[in-house]
């Protein structure tokens, strides 16, 4: 699935996420989570922000558009999380850890309103 400046829905899902998050969802995180991560992100110059999938449309290609299924963070974060590294060590994490990182990202609604979404589409 390609999502690029030439797939419509990609950009119009795109915007609708800039305009909910408004801000890198790092901010969001607990302080000694953000400044850690922040801090990092600054040190090697990724806090460019990307739209990021939660759960990968490579595995839930049905979740590519939904907007619950994405976060607004800078560069460093989601390309820890998508290697499964740690964003404060760098060290590998497991699945577990990884959902947990992206469910501090999404916040309690946003979190339920996914998982929810996720049980229809296996059921």
């Amino acid at each position: 699935m390609r999502r690029d400046k030439n797939d419509a829905d990609w950009q119009a899902t795109k915007k609708t996420v800039i305009e909910r998050d408004q801000k890198d969802r790092t901010h969001s995180l607990p302080a000694k989570y953000a400044l850690g991560v922040l801090s990092k992100a600054q040190k090697i110059g990724q806090l460019g922000l990307d739209c990021a999938h939660i759960y990968s449309v490579g595995k839930y290609p049905l979740l590519c558009y939904d907007p619950n299924n994405i976060v607004l963070i800078n560069r460093y974060l989601h390309s820890c999380l998508d290697d499964f590294k740690s964003p404060l060590t760098r060290d590998s994490i497991s699945l577990e850890e990884v959902m947990r990182w992206w469910e501090m990202l999404a916040g309690k609604t946003q979190w339920t309103n996914l998982q929810n979404e996720l049980g229809r589409l296996c059921f």
